[in-house]
Protein backbone atom coordinates (compact mmCIF):
# COMPACT_ATOMS: atom_id res chain seq x y z
CA UNK A 1 0.00 0.00 0.00
CA UNK A 2 1.33 3.72 -1.29
CA UNK A 3 1.16 5.89 2.05
CA UNK A 4 1.41 9.05 0.04
CA UNK A 5 -0.50 7.87 -2.37
CA UNK A 6 -3.66 7.25 -0.39
CA UNK A 7 -3.23 9.80 1.90
CA UNK A 8 -3.18 12.02 -1.39
CA UNK A 9 -6.67 10.34 -2.31
CA UNK A 10 -7.88 11.16 1.46
CA UNK A 11 -7.51 14.62 1.16
CA UNK A 12 -8.89 15.05 -2.26
CA UNK A 13 -11.99 13.30 -1.51
CA UNK A 14 -12.16 15.10 2.26
CA UNK A 15 -11.91 18.82 0.38
CA UNK A 16 -14.21 18.01 -2.32
CA UNK A 17 -17.00 16.81 -0.01
CA UNK A 18 -15.96 20.31 2.07
CA UNK A 19 -15.23 18.32 5.24
CA UNK A 20 -12.63 19.76 8.06
CA UNK A 21 -10.17 16.86 9.29
CA UNK A 22 -11.46 17.28 12.33
CA UNK A 23 -15.26 16.52 10.99
CA UNK A 24 -14.11 13.39 9.30
CA UNK A 25 -12.20 12.62 11.92
CA UNK A 26 -14.67 12.60 14.49
CA UNK A 27 -16.85 10.81 11.61
CA UNK A 28 -14.76 8.10 11.60
CA UNK A 29 -14.64 8.04 15.55
CA UNK A 30 -11.95 9.47 16.82
CA UNK A 31 -12.00 11.77 19.87
CA UNK A 32 -12.78 15.08 19.32
CA UNK A 33 -9.17 16.86 20.64
CA UNK A 34 -7.14 14.20 18.76
CA UNK A 35 -9.33 13.54 15.41
CA UNK A 36 -7.77 16.20 13.07
CA UNK A 37 -4.06 14.97 14.60
CA UNK A 38 -5.41 11.71 13.00
CA UNK A 39 -6.34 12.68 9.69
CA UNK A 40 -3.34 14.98 9.25
CA UNK A 41 -1.13 11.79 9.79
CA UNK A 42 -3.29 9.87 7.05
CA UNK A 43 -2.94 12.56 4.53
CA UNK A 44 0.39 13.10 5.24
CA UNK A 45 1.66 10.08 5.20
CA UNK A 46 2.93 9.71 8.34
CA UNK A 47 0.89 6.87 9.45
CA UNK A 48 -1.01 4.29 6.98
CA UNK A 49 -4.80 3.61 7.93
CA UNK A 50 -5.87 -0.12 8.42
CA UNK A 51 -7.65 -2.27 6.17
CA UNK A 52 -11.36 -1.57 8.06
CA UNK A 53 -10.21 2.38 8.80
CA UNK A 54 -9.81 2.46 4.64
CA UNK A 55 -13.40 0.93 4.84
CA UNK A 56 -14.71 3.28 7.08
CA UNK A 57 -13.23 6.31 5.36
CA UNK A 58 -14.74 5.50 1.76
CA UNK A 59 -17.91 4.68 3.63
CA UNK A 60 -18.16 8.36 5.21
CA UNK A 61 -16.46 10.26 2.24
CA UNK A 62 -19.22 8.10 0.06
CA UNK A 63 -16.68 6.69 -2.71
CA UNK A 64 -15.87 3.22 -3.48
CA UNK A 65 -13.54 1.81 -1.06
CA UNK A 66 -10.86 0.67 -4.75
CA UNK A 67 -11.16 4.63 -5.10
CA UNK A 68 -8.33 4.90 -1.73
CA UNK A 69 -6.64 1.50 -2.30
CA UNK A 70 -4.55 2.46 -5.35
CA UNK A 71 -1.20 0.67 -6.03
CA UNK A 72 2.27 1.53 -4.87
CA UNK A 73 3.20 4.08 -6.93
CA UNK A 74 5.36 5.89 -4.69
CA UNK A 75 8.40 3.71 -5.67
CA UNK A 76 9.71 3.15 -8.88
CA UNK A 77 10.02 -0.17 -8.70
CA UNK A 78 6.46 -0.27 -7.23
CA UNK A 79 5.33 2.01 -9.90
CA UNK A 80 7.11 -0.02 -13.24
CA UNK A 81 5.72 -3.42 -11.77
CA UNK A 82 2.06 -1.55 -11.66
CA UNK A 83 2.61 -0.95 -15.48
CA UNK A 84 4.02 -4.46 -15.88
CA UNK A 85 0.63 -5.45 -14.26
CA UNK A 86 -1.05 -3.81 -16.64
CA UNK A 87 0.53 -4.52 -19.50
CA UNK A 88 -0.33 -8.55 -18.77
CA UNK A 89 -3.65 -7.59 -17.98
CA UNK A 90 -4.77 -5.00 -19.75
CA UNK A 91 -2.73 -4.73 -22.95
CA UNK A 92 -0.88 -1.70 -22.24
CA UNK A 93 1.74 -1.64 -24.70
CA UNK A 94 4.59 0.72 -24.37
CA UNK A 95 6.46 2.29 -27.83
CA UNK A 96 8.37 5.06 -29.17
CA UNK A 97 7.55 7.65 -31.98
CA UNK A 98 9.34 10.85 -32.82
CA UNK A 99 12.20 10.16 -29.88
CA UNK A 100 9.45 10.11 -27.46
CA UNK A 101 8.00 7.45 -25.33
CA UNK A 102 4.58 6.68 -25.58
CA UNK A 103 1.92 4.18 -23.51
CA UNK A 104 -1.20 2.72 -25.62
CA UNK A 105 -3.76 0.40 -25.19
CA UNK A 106 -4.06 -3.06 -27.80
CA UNK A 107 -7.79 -2.73 -27.80
CA UNK A 108 -7.71 -6.43 -29.90
CA UNK A 109 -6.04 -8.12 -26.76
CA UNK A 110 -9.38 -9.05 -24.85
CA UNK A 111 -12.44 -7.50 -23.26
CA UNK A 112 -10.18 -6.02 -20.55
CA UNK A 113 -8.11 -3.95 -22.91
CA UNK A 114 -11.46 -2.87 -24.92
CA UNK A 115 -12.66 -1.76 -21.12
CA UNK A 116 -9.37 -0.10 -20.53
CA UNK A 117 -9.51 1.81 -23.64
CA UNK A 118 -12.94 3.18 -23.29
CA UNK A 119 -12.07 4.67 -19.80
CA UNK A 120 -9.27 6.26 -21.22
CA UNK A 121 -10.67 8.04 -23.60
CA UNK A 122 -13.36 9.18 -20.95
CA UNK A 123 -10.62 10.28 -19.34
CA UNK A 124 -9.03 12.56 -22.26
CA UNK A 125 -12.61 13.81 -22.99
CA UNK A 126 -12.30 15.52 -19.39
CA UNK A 127 -8.62 16.44 -19.75
CA UNK A 128 -9.20 18.43 -23.13
CA UNK A 129 -12.59 20.23 -21.16
CA UNK A 130 -9.84 21.44 -18.43
CA UNK A 131 -7.06 22.00 -21.16
CA UNK A 132 -10.57 24.15 -22.74
CA UNK A 133 -11.43 26.01 -19.95
CA UNK A 134 -14.35 24.53 -19.94
CA UNK A 135 -14.40 23.34 -16.32
CA UNK A 136 -11.91 24.53 -13.06
CA UNK A 137 -8.72 22.49 -11.91
CA UNK A 138 -11.09 21.28 -8.93
CA UNK A 139 -13.37 19.66 -11.11
CA UNK A 140 -10.88 17.28 -12.71
CA UNK A 141 -11.50 13.96 -13.19
CA UNK A 142 -14.37 14.87 -11.92
CA UNK A 143 -16.59 17.18 -13.79
CA UNK A 144 -19.75 19.24 -11.68
CA UNK A 145 -18.19 17.63 -8.40
CA UNK A 146 -19.22 19.91 -5.09
CA UNK A 147 -16.85 22.91 -4.57
CA UNK A 148 -15.79 23.86 -0.77
CA UNK A 149 -15.76 27.47 -0.44
CA UNK A 150 -15.73 29.76 2.22
CA UNK A 151 -15.11 33.44 3.33
CA UNK A 152 -11.62 34.64 2.44
CA UNK A 153 -10.73 36.13 5.81
CA UNK A 154 -12.05 33.07 7.88
CA UNK A 155 -9.33 30.64 9.67
CA UNK A 156 -8.05 28.02 7.27
CA UNK A 157 -10.06 28.88 4.16
CA UNK A 158 -7.28 30.05 2.56
CA UNK A 159 -5.32 26.60 3.01
CA UNK A 160 -7.98 24.08 2.79
CA UNK A 161 -10.82 25.34 0.62
CA UNK A 162 -11.70 25.11 -3.31
CA UNK A 163 -12.76 28.48 -4.12
CA UNK A 164 -13.00 31.65 -1.35
CA UNK A 165 -15.84 34.04 -1.02
CA UNK A 166 -14.05 37.98 -1.35
CA UNK A 167 -14.74 41.11 -3.32
CA UNK A 168 -14.23 42.50 -6.54
CA UNK A 169 -10.70 44.23 -5.81
CA UNK A 170 -9.24 41.41 -3.56
CA UNK A 171 -7.28 40.01 -6.28
CA UNK A 172 -5.01 42.76 -6.65
CA UNK A 173 -4.29 42.65 -3.31
CA UNK A 174 -0.78 41.94 -2.05
CA UNK A 175 -2.13 39.07 0.31
CA UNK A 176 -4.87 37.71 -2.05
CA UNK A 177 -5.33 34.30 -2.02
CA UNK A 178 -4.43 31.28 -4.55
CA UNK A 179 -7.92 30.14 -5.18
CA UNK A 180 -10.61 31.87 -7.24
CA UNK A 181 -12.68 34.59 -5.23
CA UNK A 182 -16.34 34.57 -5.52
CA UNK A 183 -18.84 36.92 -4.29
CA UNK A 184 -21.47 35.20 -2.52
CA UNK A 185 -23.99 38.77 -2.19
CA UNK A 186 -23.10 41.29 -4.42
CA UNK A 187 -24.73 44.47 -4.15
CA UNK A 188 -25.41 43.99 -0.50
CA UNK A 189 -24.59 47.40 1.30
CA UNK A 190 -26.59 47.88 4.25
CA UNK A 191 -25.84 50.53 6.65
CA UNK A 192 -25.94 48.16 9.96
CA UNK A 193 -26.77 44.90 10.64
CA UNK A 194 -29.31 46.25 13.39
CA UNK A 195 -31.27 48.57 11.15
CA UNK A 196 -30.75 46.85 7.61
CA UNK A 197 -31.39 50.16 5.32
CA UNK A 198 -30.05 49.53 1.86
CA UNK A 199 -30.19 51.23 -1.01
CA UNK A 200 -30.03 47.56 -3.03
CA UNK A 201 -33.14 46.03 -1.27
CA UNK A 202 -36.80 48.48 -2.22
CA UNK A 203 -40.38 47.33 -2.01
CA UNK A 204 -42.23 47.58 -5.27
CA UNK A 205 -44.44 49.65 -3.12
CA UNK A 206 -42.07 52.36 -2.73
CA UNK A 207 -42.86 53.09 -6.17
CA UNK A 208 -40.48 54.62 -9.46
CA UNK A 209 -37.69 56.25 -7.15
CA UNK A 210 -36.46 53.65 -5.07
CA UNK A 211 -36.79 50.95 -7.72
CA UNK A 212 -34.93 52.86 -10.17
CA UNK A 213 -31.98 53.37 -6.83
CA UNK A 214 -31.62 49.28 -6.44
CA UNK A 215 -31.53 49.13 -9.99
CA UNK A 216 -28.57 51.17 -10.87
CA UNK A 217 -26.97 50.18 -7.36
CA UNK A 218 -26.89 46.62 -8.96
CA UNK A 219 -25.88 47.79 -11.90
CA UNK A 220 -22.66 49.66 -10.12
CA UNK A 221 -22.16 46.22 -7.92
CA UNK A 222 -22.42 44.52 -11.28
CA UNK A 223 -20.13 46.40 -13.11
CA UNK A 224 -17.40 46.18 -10.54
CA UNK A 225 -17.85 42.35 -10.69
CA UNK A 226 -15.82 42.67 -14.61
CA UNK A 227 -12.98 44.49 -13.29
CA UNK A 228 -10.79 41.71 -12.54
CA UNK A 229 -6.99 40.06 -12.95
CA UNK A 230 -8.60 36.59 -13.79
CA UNK A 231 -8.51 35.43 -10.41
CA UNK A 232 -11.72 37.12 -10.09
CA UNK A 233 -14.80 34.83 -10.79
CA UNK A 234 -17.71 36.76 -10.75
CA UNK A 235 -20.79 36.62 -7.80
CA UNK A 236 -24.35 36.16 -7.41
CA UNK A 237 -27.24 38.13 -5.64
CA UNK A 238 -28.62 36.73 -2.15
CA UNK A 239 -31.78 36.04 -3.58
CA UNK A 240 -34.51 36.84 -7.10
CA UNK A 241 -37.64 37.36 -5.15
CA UNK A 242 -38.39 38.99 -1.98
CA UNK A 243 -39.21 37.64 1.22
CA UNK A 244 -39.78 37.03 4.70
CA UNK A 245 -36.69 36.45 7.30
CA UNK A 246 -37.13 35.36 10.46
CA UNK A 247 -33.87 36.40 12.09
CA UNK A 248 -34.84 40.41 10.78
CA UNK A 249 -38.29 41.56 11.00
CA UNK A 250 -38.47 43.79 8.04
CA UNK A 251 -38.92 41.25 4.98
CA UNK A 252 -36.09 40.87 2.60
CA UNK A 253 -36.32 43.35 -0.47
CA UNK A 254 -33.64 42.61 -1.95
CA UNK A 255 -35.31 40.52 -4.99
CA UNK A 256 -35.47 41.81 -8.52
CA UNK A 257 -39.05 40.40 -8.65
CA UNK A 258 -41.08 40.92 -5.36
CA UNK A 259 -42.68 37.83 -3.41
CA UNK A 260 -45.42 37.00 -6.39
CA UNK A 261 -43.03 37.37 -8.99
CA UNK A 262 -43.74 41.02 -10.14
CA UNK A 263 -40.93 42.42 -12.10
CA UNK A 264 -38.91 45.35 -10.60
CA UNK A 265 -37.19 47.71 -12.61
CA UNK A 266 -33.75 45.54 -11.38
CA UNK A 267 -34.92 42.49 -13.49
CA UNK A 268 -34.32 44.53 -16.48
CA UNK A 269 -31.08 45.84 -15.90
CA UNK A 270 -29.86 42.01 -16.02
CA UNK A 271 -31.90 41.25 -19.05
CA UNK A 272 -30.74 43.82 -20.45
CA UNK A 273 -27.16 41.92 -19.91
CA UNK A 274 -27.94 38.69 -22.18
CA UNK A 275 -26.82 39.36 -25.64
CA UNK A 276 -29.82 40.09 -28.03
CA UNK A 277 -28.98 36.93 -30.33
CA UNK A 278 -29.76 35.33 -27.23
CA UNK A 279 -32.68 32.20 -27.86
CA UNK A 280 -33.80 30.24 -24.89
CA UNK A 281 -36.80 28.33 -24.70
CA UNK A 282 -38.40 29.19 -21.57
CA UNK A 283 -36.09 32.87 -20.29
CA UNK A 284 -37.15 35.99 -21.54
CA UNK A 285 -34.14 36.42 -24.55
CA UNK A 286 -33.54 38.53 -27.85
CA UNK A 287 -33.69 41.81 -28.40
CA UNK A 288 -34.84 44.05 -25.48
CA UNK A 289 -35.55 47.93 -24.63
CA UNK A 290 -36.85 49.16 -21.05
CA UNK A 291 -37.86 52.61 -20.51
CA UNK A 292 -37.39 52.73 -16.19
CA UNK A 293 -39.60 55.79 -16.22
CA UNK A 294 -43.42 56.29 -15.51
CA UNK A 295 -44.02 59.90 -16.61
CA UNK A 296 -46.07 60.73 -13.47
CA UNK A 297 -45.36 64.02 -11.78
CA UNK A 298 -43.48 62.98 -9.47
CA UNK A 299 -40.86 60.96 -11.58
CA UNK A 300 -37.71 62.08 -11.84
CA UNK A 301 -36.51 64.38 -15.05
CA UNK A 302 -33.64 62.00 -16.69
CA UNK A 303 -34.79 58.94 -18.08
CA UNK A 304 -32.58 55.81 -17.75
CA UNK A 305 -32.99 52.79 -20.15
CA UNK A 306 -31.89 49.44 -20.05
CA UNK A 307 -31.00 47.36 -23.24
CA UNK A 308 -28.97 45.04 -25.29
CA UNK A 309 -28.72 46.72 -28.22
CA UNK A 310 -26.19 49.13 -29.86
CA UNK A 311 -27.61 52.34 -29.14
CA UNK A 312 -30.78 53.84 -27.80
CA UNK A 313 -33.00 56.77 -30.10
CA UNK A 314 -35.10 58.18 -27.28
CA UNK A 315 -38.37 60.39 -28.66
CA UNK A 316 -40.62 62.80 -26.84
CA UNK A 317 -43.78 64.35 -27.45
CA UNK A 318 -44.21 62.13 -30.76
CA UNK A 319 -40.83 62.83 -31.48
CA UNK A 320 -41.21 66.93 -31.09
CA UNK A 321 -37.34 66.14 -29.30
CA UNK A 322 -34.98 63.46 -30.30
CA UNK A 323 -31.92 62.00 -28.71
CA UNK A 324 -29.66 59.48 -29.86
CA UNK A 325 -26.72 57.53 -27.58
CA UNK A 326 -25.00 54.54 -27.75
CA UNK A 327 -24.63 52.01 -25.29
CA UNK A 328 -21.70 51.60 -23.41
CA UNK A 329 -19.64 47.85 -24.04
CA UNK A 330 -16.56 48.95 -22.19
CA UNK A 331 -14.03 46.33 -21.70
CA UNK A 332 -13.28 45.43 -18.02
CA UNK A 333 -17.49 46.58 -17.62
CA UNK A 334 -20.85 45.06 -17.96
CA UNK A 335 -21.76 44.23 -21.65
CA UNK A 336 -24.49 46.59 -21.64
CA UNK A 337 -24.39 49.74 -19.67
CA UNK A 338 -27.82 51.77 -18.91
CA UNK A 339 -27.70 54.56 -21.04
CA UNK A 340 -29.11 57.81 -19.23
CA UNK A 341 -30.82 60.62 -20.84
CA UNK A 342 -30.68 63.82 -18.62
CA UNK A 343 -33.14 66.53 -18.23
CA UNK A 344 -35.89 64.91 -20.58
CA UNK A 345 -39.19 65.02 -18.46
CA UNK A 346 -40.69 67.99 -17.47
CA UNK A 347 -44.13 67.65 -15.84
CA UNK A 348 -44.86 71.22 -16.52
CA UNK A 349 -44.02 70.98 -20.42
CA UNK A 350 -45.98 67.48 -20.64
CA UNK A 351 -48.96 69.71 -18.99
CA UNK A 352 -48.62 72.50 -21.50
CA UNK A 353 -49.82 69.86 -24.13
CA UNK A 354 -52.61 68.26 -22.35
CA UNK A 355 -54.10 71.46 -20.29
CA UNK A 356 -53.11 73.97 -22.88
CA UNK A 357 -53.06 72.31 -26.21
CA UNK A 358 -55.91 69.64 -24.97
CA UNK A 359 -53.61 67.40 -27.09
CA UNK A 360 -53.11 64.75 -24.49
CA UNK A 361 -52.53 62.21 -27.01
CA UNK A 362 -48.97 63.81 -27.77
CA UNK A 363 -47.79 63.15 -24.20
CA UNK A 364 -45.66 60.49 -24.84
CA UNK A 365 -42.30 58.67 -24.48
CA UNK A 366 -40.68 56.13 -27.20
CA UNK A 367 -37.47 54.54 -27.17
CA UNK A 368 -35.96 52.31 -29.58
CA UNK A 369 -33.06 49.67 -29.76
CA UNK A 370 -30.81 49.78 -32.79
CA UNK A 371 -28.43 47.68 -34.02
CA UNK A 372 -26.29 47.73 -37.07
CA UNK A 373 -28.31 50.85 -37.80
CA UNK A 374 -31.68 49.41 -37.81
CA UNK A 375 -34.29 49.76 -34.92
CA UNK A 376 -35.46 46.35 -34.18
CA UNK A 377 -37.00 46.78 -30.65
CA UNK A 378 -39.22 49.44 -29.62
CA UNK A 379 -40.96 50.61 -26.30
CA UNK A 380 -43.12 53.42 -25.84
CA UNK A 381 -45.21 54.56 -22.80
CA UNK A 382 -47.45 57.59 -21.67
CA UNK A 383 -48.57 59.18 -18.07
CA UNK A 384 -50.91 57.16 -16.79
CA UNK A 385 -54.99 59.26 -17.15
CA UNK A 386 -58.15 58.35 -14.89
CA UNK A 387 -58.02 54.81 -13.14
CA UNK A 388 -61.27 53.60 -15.57
CA UNK A 389 -60.44 49.50 -15.64
CA UNK A 390 -58.90 46.81 -14.02
CA UNK A 391 -57.18 43.93 -16.20
CA UNK A 392 -56.36 40.47 -15.21
CA UNK A 393 -52.96 38.42 -16.27
CA UNK A 394 -51.96 34.56 -14.74
CA UNK A 395 -48.53 34.26 -14.14
CA UNK A 396 -48.25 31.14 -15.80
CA UNK A 397 -44.13 30.93 -16.20
CA UNK A 398 -45.19 28.61 -19.26
CA UNK A 399 -46.17 25.93 -16.25
CA UNK A 400 -50.02 24.61 -16.32
CA UNK A 401 -51.71 24.71 -12.88
CA UNK A 402 -51.77 20.99 -11.58
CA UNK A 403 -55.22 19.41 -10.23
CA UNK A 404 -53.63 18.37 -6.91
CA UNK A 405 -55.39 20.57 -4.23
CA UNK A 406 -51.56 21.90 -3.39
CA UNK A 407 -50.49 23.20 -6.62
CA UNK A 408 -51.16 27.57 -7.05
CA UNK A 409 -50.59 30.31 -9.20
CA UNK A 410 -50.19 33.82 -9.53
CA UNK A 411 -53.21 35.94 -11.17
CA UNK A 412 -52.08 39.76 -11.28
CA UNK A 413 -54.83 42.67 -11.20
CA UNK A 414 -54.07 45.82 -13.14
CA UNK A 415 -55.26 49.27 -12.03
CA UNK A 416 -55.29 50.73 -15.99
CA UNK A 417 -56.85 53.69 -17.70
CA UNK A 418 -58.97 54.05 -20.96
CA UNK A 419 -55.58 53.00 -23.39
CA UNK A 420 -54.41 50.41 -21.09
CA UNK A 421 -51.37 52.37 -19.19
CA UNK A 422 -51.21 51.32 -15.65
CA UNK A 423 -52.20 53.41 -12.69
CA UNK A 424 -48.51 53.22 -10.67
CA UNK A 425 -50.00 55.65 -8.36
CA UNK A 426 -53.26 53.69 -7.74
CA UNK A 427 -54.46 53.55 -4.24
CA UNK A 428 -57.63 50.87 -4.89
CA UNK A 429 -58.18 47.63 -2.79
CA UNK A 430 -58.90 44.68 -4.74
CA UNK A 431 -61.85 41.96 -3.80
CA UNK A 432 -60.92 38.75 -5.71
CA UNK A 433 -63.52 35.58 -5.80
CA UNK A 434 -63.21 32.54 -7.25
CA UNK A 435 -65.40 29.89 -9.37
CA UNK A 436 -64.96 26.68 -10.38
CA UNK A 437 -61.66 24.74 -9.54
CA UNK A 438 -59.64 26.73 -7.93
CA UNK A 439 -59.93 28.51 -4.73
CA UNK A 440 -58.22 31.63 -2.77
CA UNK A 441 -54.96 31.48 -0.89
CA UNK A 442 -55.20 33.58 2.51
CA UNK A 443 -58.11 36.57 3.09
CA UNK A 444 -58.44 39.58 4.94
CA UNK A 445 -56.35 38.46 8.08
CA UNK A 446 -52.67 38.46 6.19
CA UNK A 447 -54.20 41.31 3.54
CA UNK A 448 -54.45 38.54 1.10
CA UNK A 449 -58.33 39.48 0.04
CA UNK A 450 -58.60 42.37 -0.26
CA UNK A 451 -55.29 43.49 -1.27
CA UNK A 452 -54.04 46.72 -1.46
CA UNK A 453 -52.48 47.74 -5.03
CA UNK A 454 -49.12 48.28 -4.73
CA UNK A 455 -47.25 50.26 -7.82
CA UNK A 456 -50.41 49.90 -10.11
CA UNK A 457 -51.05 45.87 -9.39
CA UNK A 458 -52.70 43.85 -6.38
CA UNK A 459 -51.37 39.93 -7.30
CA UNK A 460 -53.60 36.75 -5.79
CA UNK A 461 -52.41 33.30 -4.89
CA UNK A 462 -55.05 30.77 -6.18
CA UNK A 463 -54.67 26.85 -5.70
CA UNK A 464 -56.19 23.95 -7.68
CA UNK A 465 -58.52 21.43 -6.32
CA UNK A 466 -58.47 17.95 -7.01
CA UNK A 467 -60.43 18.18 -9.83
CA UNK A 468 -58.60 19.55 -13.00
CA UNK A 469 -61.47 22.04 -14.89
CA UNK A 470 -62.01 25.67 -15.44
CA UNK A 471 -61.30 28.36 -13.29
CA UNK A 472 -62.66 31.69 -13.59
CA UNK A 473 -60.77 35.05 -11.28
CA UNK A 474 -63.11 37.75 -10.67
CA UNK A 475 -61.72 41.06 -9.49
CA UNK A 476 -63.54 44.15 -8.42
CA UNK A 477 -62.46 47.37 -6.33
CA UNK A 478 -63.87 47.05 -2.81
CA UNK A 479 -65.20 50.42 -2.47
CA UNK A 480 -67.97 50.56 -5.52
CA UNK A 481 -69.30 53.37 -7.42
CA UNK A 482 -70.56 55.26 -9.85
CA UNK A 483 -66.69 56.05 -11.02
CA UNK A 484 -64.75 53.22 -10.04
CA UNK A 485 -62.56 51.20 -12.19
CA UNK A 486 -64.98 48.62 -13.90
CA UNK A 487 -64.39 44.85 -12.98
CA UNK A 488 -62.96 42.46 -14.82
CA UNK A 489 -62.46 38.84 -14.98
CA UNK A 490 -60.35 36.02 -16.18
CA UNK A 491 -60.40 32.05 -17.16
CA UNK A 492 -58.03 29.79 -16.47
CA UNK A 493 -57.79 25.60 -16.57
CA UNK A 494 -56.06 23.44 -14.29
CA UNK A 495 -54.79 19.83 -15.59
CA UNK A 496 -54.69 16.59 -14.16
CA UNK A 497 -52.04 15.31 -12.07
CA UNK A 498 -49.98 12.35 -13.39
CA UNK A 499 -49.18 11.22 -9.89
CA UNK A 500 -51.50 9.09 -7.20
CA UNK A 501 -52.73 10.59 -4.23
CA UNK A 502 -51.55 9.35 -1.03
CA UNK A 503 -54.53 10.59 1.50
CA UNK A 504 -58.36 9.76 1.22
CA UNK A 505 -60.75 12.32 -0.32
CA UNK A 506 -62.67 12.07 2.73
CA UNK A 507 -60.37 13.57 4.74
CA UNK A 508 -59.26 16.31 2.02
CA UNK A 509 -62.84 17.63 1.51
CA UNK A 510 -62.86 17.68 5.60
CA UNK A 511 -59.68 20.26 5.32
CA UNK A 512 -61.04 21.97 2.96
CA UNK A 513 -64.92 23.04 3.90
CA UNK A 514 -63.54 23.43 7.95
CA UNK A 515 -63.26 26.89 8.29
CA UNK A 516 -59.28 27.72 9.24
CA UNK A 517 -57.83 29.86 11.75
CA UNK A 518 -57.26 32.76 9.29
CA UNK A 519 -60.78 33.20 8.33
CA UNK A 520 -61.64 34.94 11.72
CA UNK A 521 -63.34 38.12 11.69
CA UNK A 522 -60.59 40.62 10.81
CA UNK A 523 -61.95 42.93 13.29
CA UNK A 524 -61.86 40.29 15.94
CA UNK A 525 -57.89 39.17 15.67
CA UNK A 526 -56.52 36.94 18.59
CA UNK A 527 -53.77 37.62 19.98
CA UNK A 528 -53.99 33.84 21.45
CA UNK A 529 -50.73 32.02 21.65
CA UNK A 530 -48.60 34.57 20.39
CA UNK A 531 -45.29 35.40 21.52
CA UNK A 532 -44.82 38.61 22.55
CA UNK A 533 -41.86 40.09 23.51
CA UNK A 534 -40.93 43.25 25.94
CA UNK A 535 -38.89 46.04 24.10
CA UNK A 536 -35.74 45.11 26.34
CA UNK A 537 -36.04 41.25 25.15
CA UNK A 538 -36.70 42.74 21.24
CA UNK A 539 -33.67 44.90 21.64
CA UNK A 540 -31.24 41.63 22.88
CA UNK A 541 -32.79 39.80 19.95
CA UNK A 542 -31.91 42.57 17.10
CA UNK A 543 -28.19 42.78 18.82
CA UNK A 544 -27.69 39.25 18.27
CA UNK A 545 -28.48 39.46 14.95
CA UNK A 546 -26.10 42.29 13.99
CA UNK A 547 -23.34 40.15 16.11
CA UNK A 548 -23.66 36.75 14.04
CA UNK A 549 -24.32 39.11 11.04
CA UNK A 550 -20.63 40.97 11.71
CA UNK A 551 -18.71 38.00 12.96
CA UNK A 552 -19.50 36.10 9.62
CA UNK A 553 -17.44 38.20 8.06
CA UNK A 554 -20.40 39.75 5.76
CA UNK A 555 -18.97 43.62 5.94
CA UNK A 556 -16.01 44.75 3.25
Amino acid sequence: MAIMAIGERIHFFRTMRGMTQKYLGMALGFPEKSADVRLAQYENGSRTPKADVTAALAQVLDVSPKALDVPDIDSYVGLMHTLFTLEDRYGLEVCECEDEVHLRVHIHKGRDAAELHKMLAAWGAVAAKLKAGEITKEEYPYPGRPVAAADVHSAGVKEHYDVVYGWPGDDEKEDKPEQCIFTREFGENVDDWYAHNNNNRASRSWGERPLLVQAMSLAKSYDEMYRTTGLFIGGAQWHPFDHQRGYHPDPYWGGIYDAFRQKKYAYEVFRSQSPASLQHPLAECGPMIFIAHEMSQFADKDVVVFTNCDSVRLSIYDGTKTWTKPVVHAKGHMPNAPVIFENVWNFWEARGYSYTQKNWQKVNMVAEGIINGKVICTQKKMPSRRSTKLRLYVDTQKVNLVADGSDFIVVVAEVTDDSGNVRRLAKENIVFAVEGEGEIIGDATIGANPRAVEFGSAPVLIRSTRKAGKIKVKARVQFEGTQAPTATEIELESVPAELPFCYEEQAYEIQRTTPSTLNVNPGKESSEGKVQLTEEERQRVLDEVERQQTEFGTEK
